[in-house]
């Protein structure tokens, strides 16, 4: 379902169904196809899904789910050919996380006050980029 916010004039995806086979893929792609101007953005684990997916419209960010860890090269090369990019859940724990670029709107102990809309990485999709979160 669709649903547009009267005051700031953007729309926003809600309710949104699990993307589990490509007639979710093709309905979302095809809702940012007609809406040009509108930034959309989706997190998944269905990365046997995005195989078969269609690149996607640049209007369209796909945000590869993952937790505390790095993609793997067959994650990776998906990524690279379709254009999708990573968000990694980062508890802490793995070491190998630290170095990478952690979203500026959370901290690890809280809101940075840095926003959503003033980073807009989640909605701008740049092939393989590795973005860690500390909280989901």
């Amino acid at each position: 379902r669709l649903l547009r916010d009267h005051h700031s004039a953007r729309w926003y995806f809600a309710e949104m169904a699990p993307v589990d086979d490509m007639t979710a893929f093709r309905a979302y792609y095809e809702t940012a196809r007609k809406c040009g101007g509108v930034r959309f953005g989706i997190y998944t684990k269905a990365f046997r899904v995005l195989e078969h997916a269609e690149m996607a419209p640049a209007n369209f960010a796909v945000n590869m789910s993952l937790t505390n860890r790095l993609p793997n090269y067959e994650e990776t090369r998906l990524a690279m050919d379709k254009g999708y990019q990573f968000f990694i859940y980062d508890d802490g724990t793995n070491p190998e996380l630290a170095e990478y670029y952690h979203c500026p709107a959370q901290g690890k102990d809280g809101r940075t006050g840095v926003t959503c809309e003033q980073c807009g990485r989640c909605y701008t999709a740049k092939a393989g980029r590795v973005t860690c979160v500390d909280a989901h």
